[in-house]
């Protein structure tokens, strides 16, 4: 991807968070984890964070159910694990259906839940 598109996907989509939530972001998470495409390279040249995941839910998978996605957080995560979620990309029912499992196997556990920023600030103990 050249920088001119680069330039306008990430400042059109931190434009609509702003505009959305009241909130800046310095966060990039890539899509698809593609780190060779030109947004990485391009995000970190505007000083953002490019955030990657630890554990995914694979909710994007079209055929699983939401007992699935539970499964795959809940069984194996680890302190400071970032969890993959889709909140876009079409109809997230499954995943809005997983999220009180997973929040509650998750507390469980003894797992809190952070901000991304609060998590690149925790020291290990």
């Amino acid at each position: 991807m050249d920088e001119a598109t680069a330039k306008s996907e990430i400042e059109r989509t931190s434009d609509l968070i702003y505009k959305t939530t009241g909130v800046k972001t310095q966060l990039f998470r890539p899509p698809g984890g593609v780190l060779n495409n030109g947004l990485a390279r391009y995000a970190k040249s505007q000083k953002n964070a490019v955030v990657m995941w630890s554990l995914t839910s694979a909710d994007t998978d079209p055929r699983a159910k939401p007992e699935v996605f539970v499964k795959n957080v809940v069984k194996g995560p680890k302190p400071g694990y970032i969890v993959l979620m889709h909140d876009g990309g079409g109809d997230r029912k499954r995943t809005v259906q997983a999220l009180p499992q997973i929040i509650s196997g998750l507390k469980q556990q003894g797992y809190k839940f952070v901000t991304v920023p609060e998590l690149l600030e925790m020291k290990p103990n």
